[in-house]
């Protein structure tokens, strides 16, 4: 017989959710931890790991992800959809939006700028004034096309509609343990979930944002 619990690890790279197997040994008396390899070293324990712990626990996060306040960047019917945790003042978010143009243009992936404020103490009201812009995507556009001439000006005060939703992206972000921008998440050609934390070095971005 075998139980399995979830525990949750972070690094320097980011959160990373783990899934450790446990074994109750055949007396009852004794749990024995770590993988169980057959005869000639094949892993037993990986599969039921993925299908019992790293499935289900994707989901939950994707599903929280789309339920968040997100500004919307490119083709909402692209086949391919990434999000980011993004500050107004992150110099990489920006690097990142500029790494995916060629990808987002073609239609082939949309972004999901998931809206927080943490670099500076104005960063909460900027992500406020895209927040509440009349056209969230235009006004991201304009923001992240100007690069560090970028005009957005942080909300003075902030309406407490606008103040929910971020307060939810922040409670989001920390219950994920993150503490960077930006943290990209995105689905692999297995379906499962991956994060990228910071903007990916060009050899990776064949992998966030798929074939060109």
């Amino acid at each position: 017989r075998t139980s399995r619990r979830q525990s949750r690890r972070l690094t320097r790279d980011g959160p990373q959710n783990r899934g450790m197997a446990l074994y109750l040994t055949a007396d009852g008396q004794h749990v024995l931890a770590g993988n169980l390899y057959d005869a000639k070293g094949n892993d037993l324990s990986t599969a039921p790991l993925e299908k019992l712990v790293y499935a289900p626990m994707a989901k939950e996060i994707w599903a929280k992800m789309e339920q968040s306040s997100w500004i919307q960047d490119g083709d909402k019917n692209a086949p391919r959809t990434v999000y980011l945790f993004s500050d107004p003042n992150c110099p990489y978010c920006n690097m990142f939006w500029e790494q995916a143009r060629p990808w987002v243009k073609a239609g082939k992936v949309q972004l999901r700028h998931i809206m927080v404020g943490i670099i500076r103490e104005d960063s909460p009201g900027k992500s406020a004034a895209l927040l509440a812009s009349k056209d969230t995507a235009q006004a991201l556009q304009e923001h992240e096309s100007a690069g560090k001439a970028s005009k957005l000006k942080a909300l003075a005060k902030i309406p407490a509609e606008i103040q929910t939703k971020l307060d939810a992206n922040m409670k989001l972000m920390d219950e994920l343990e993150l503490s960077a921008t930006p943290a990209i998440f995105y689905l692999d050609d297995k379906g499962q979930l991956q994060q990228q934390q910071g903007a990916p070095s060009p050899d990776k971005l064949g992998k966030i944002l798929g074939p060109k």
